[in-house]
């Protein structure tokens, strides 16, 4: 089958390797649509993200639907016939763990993560997966959309273990591809007003036309004290850039005994918070990781309309050109919030 492997440092390869065969209890997925996400380019650019390094060849790629194509022994028919389009859930815990029996999965120390050393990723022909992995997508769903479910769910769960309740003053800082999925799932929880800081123009657009009631200028300093002096202080934030400055304006923007949620991913190294400032308001400081097996709850979201992908998936590439959709995604150029490589 065909695949994209990493061959080294910003170095690709479109290329035969062998395609998989479902064993006993697992599922054969012909992929259709997989994203490019942060943690792909940065393992094309870098050949590691923290201690994770990668072995080349490899094949990275974790935001993915398809259409099942064969069945394992030992799989039911019904829901998952060959021919059913759906949304893949990318990681494989091993449901044993401390983690797992905590209701953790997502926290799994054995997790088999697509794309994810040592467990090969999407941007391939075909992937095998698990039932409890894979759902349906509703009518009224596209593929592609499917394929947003990853960042979606990452979003749906950061809000699932927040203090959020309709009518809260909400605040997002960082508004990309996870940004803008929070910011829309706060907005079907009842969040208002919404605000949301971001350093590129385009993407500052985009929050406003997804439900910000107020966009902030992250490249001008105190974007943090400036919505808690608009505001009086926002009820909860949710910090969604990755960076020391995002966590720190979500700290400063909350009122005292108010939520700081932590999504985004820093690079290595220790990572400077205020830490008076959160003492002195007493606030809740929350780290989420990933999602939760959201799967079902984020394809309701879209299926109902309360989340949409226009003017989220910006681009899309065949996997043929997907150094290209690297190259865009690391540079921000051309508006890129996602790109997204067309499979099959």
């Amino acid at each position: 089958m065909r695949a994209c492997v990493l061959t080294g440092i910003k170095k690709t390869a479109i290329t035969d390797i062998p395609k998989p065969e479902p064993g006993p209890g697992e599922v054969l997925v012909k992929v259709t649509h997989v994203g490019i996400c942060g943690s792909d380019v940065h393992y094309w650019a870098k050949g590691r993200i923290g201690d994770t390094v990668i072995e080349y060849p490899f094949v990275v790629g974790h935001e993915v639907s398809g259409v099942v194509e064969a069945l394992g022994s030992g799989v039911p028919g019904g829901k998952l016939e060959p021919g059913v389009g759906v949304a893949i859930e990318p990681g494989i815990p091993c449901w044993n763990c401390p983690a797992c029996l905590k209701g953790l999965p997502h926290c799994c120390p054995n997790v088999r993560f697509f794309g994810t050393p040592p467990t090969p990723g999407a941007f391939c022909e075909y992937v095998v997966s698990v039932p409890r992995n894979l759902v349906p997508v509703p009518e009224g769903v596209t593929l592609q959309d499917a394929a947003v479910i990853e960042p979606l769910g990452v979003a749906v769960h950061a809000v699932a273990i927040s203090t959020m309740k309709p009518g809260m003053k909400v605040g997002v800082f960082g508004a990309g591809p996870i940004g803008l999925m929070t910011l829309q799932v706060v907005r079907a929880g009842g969040g208002t007003p919404v605000y949301a800081t971001e350093l590129i123009p385009e993407r500052m657009e985009v929050a406003r036309t997804m439900g910000a009631e107020k966009v902030v200028d992250a490249r001008e300093k105190d974007a943090g004290r400036r919505i808690a002096a608009e505001t009086g202080g926002l009820d909860l934030a949710f910090e969604a850039a990755g960076t020391a400055e995002a966590v720190n304006d979500a700290i400063a923007s909350v009122r005292a005994g108010g939520c700081v949620v932590v999504i985004g991913i820093p690079d290595p190294g220790p990572t400077p918070i205020d830490f008076h400032t959160a003492r002195r308001k007493e606030l809740k400081l929350l780290f989420s990781r990933r999602s939760n097996f959201e799967t079902e709850e984020s394809l309701r979201l879209l299926e109902k309309g309360l989340v949409t992908t226009k003017g989220y998936v910006t681009h899309s590439f065949p996997l043929e050109r997907i150094a290209e959709g690297f190259e865009l995604v690391e540079s921000y150029r051309d508006g890129v919030i996602k790109a997204m490589i067309e499979v099959g």
